[in-house]
């Protein structure tokens, strides 16, 4: 069931989904150990698959209760190694918009709650139970992270969105990349499509995009690119202000070509650094991996993809600087492995 993410914790890996609690398990044998239980009353409570760190070591994390309270529930999580939970804060959200990731500023938690809202009786399935309602428009969330309770809402154009890149606040300016979808179609129809035939066909993609939210007049705006972008990662060393953001892409945005690209975008320049696989190939998301030097940028980027033309799977690394260059090194297996995502990367 755990089957989004993984994170290192503790000497353990832990195994993430949303619905519930995260699994423990072996890093070198991947045997699993168990339900990770943070405490009294949070066993199998609503635990994101993307927790984000903070500079003093500790975790931020979220749950997405929308079958809680009048408009859905927002829970927010702090722990830390070697102290476990410490503490777990409620909070109303504008309206039961599905959440699947946040950002962060040093100042702030950042969420997008699009309009597309759960409803009980739409379905029977969780997927099933949300309804797209474009006319109410999406809200940028913003929690001061020194007390939760103080938060500010912004106005934003429909859309939705699965997963966020870098956030920088400069003065009352506060710009936050994603990649934007204009419709929830990927979460509507293509994970039914995937349950059910074994394939995913959405007639949208998202593109790396900025928020620009004006916290003293309360207003934001949509800033979107051309470019096709999904699975967003950057180094944590860099400035946000100035951090690339990569991700995978795609060819064209007509079609039902796969991913097939590796992308560094630049969201101060537009400027795009991307390396194109042969047709037949479907990239994965790429990992960012920092060298050991102190320079924001320097680093390599791992990427898994499948040769459906030839039927096994491989791996890529590239120079994170480079990456229309081509691959630095590359390794393949005898067989194919499942498509996947949302890895990390373990040091020896």
């Amino acid at each position: 069931m755990a089957n989004t993410a993984l994170l290192p914790f503790e000497g353990e890996v832990l195994a993430l989904w949303e619905g519930g609690s995260a699994y423990r398990v072996a890093p070198d044998s991947l045997e699993t150990l168990g339900l990770k239980n943070w405490g009294e009353g949070l066993a199998h409570m609503p635990f994101s698959a993307h927790p984000l760190p903070e500079r003093d070591g500790s975790y931020w994390n979220f749950g997405f209760a929308p079958y809680a309270g009048a408009g859905g529930t927002l829970v927010i999580y702090r722990f830390r190694p070697g102290a476990g939970m410490e503490a777990v804060t409620p909070l109303p959200l504008p309206f039961p918009g599905y959440l699947h990731d946040f950002a962060q500023t040093d100042r702030h938690l950042l969420f997008l709650v699009p309009p597309y809202r759960y409803d009980p009786a739409a379905g029977r399935t969780f997927v099933d139970r949300f309804r797209w309602e474009p006319e109410t428009g999406s809200r940028l969330l913003v929690l001061d992270k020194d007390d939760l309770t103080r938060r500010q809402v912004f106005e934003l154009p429909a859309g939705f969105v699965f997963h966020f890149g870098h956030a920088a606040l400069k003065g009352r300016e506060l710009r936050l990349q994603l990649c934007w979808y204009d419709s929830p179609a990927l979460m509507a129809s293509g994970m039914t499509s995937l349950v059910a035939h074994g394939q995913t066909v959405s007639p949208t993609h998202a593109r790396a995009s900025t928020v620009v939210a004006d916290l003293g007049s309360g207003r934001a705006a949509l800033e979107t690119s051309g470019t096709v972008l999904e699975f967003p990662g950057f180094d944590e060393r860099a400035d946000p202000a100035a951090a690339l953001l990569y991700g995978a892409g795609k060819a064209g945005v007509a079609g039902e070509r796969p991913v097939d690209t590796v992308a560094a975008w630049n969201p101060a320049t537009g400027a795009v650094d991307e390396y194109r696989y042969s047709y037949g190939v479907q990239a994965e998301e790429p990992l960012f991996v920092p060298d050991d030097s102190a320079k924001p940028g320097r680093g390599w980027l791992l990427q898994t993809y499948l040769d459906c033309n030839a039927g096994f799977t491989g791996l890529n690394v590239f120079d994170a600087a480079a990456v229309g260059a081509g691959p630095l090194a590359s390794a393949t297996m005898a067989r194919a492995l499942p498509l996947g995502f949302h890895g990390t990367f373990l040091p020896a």
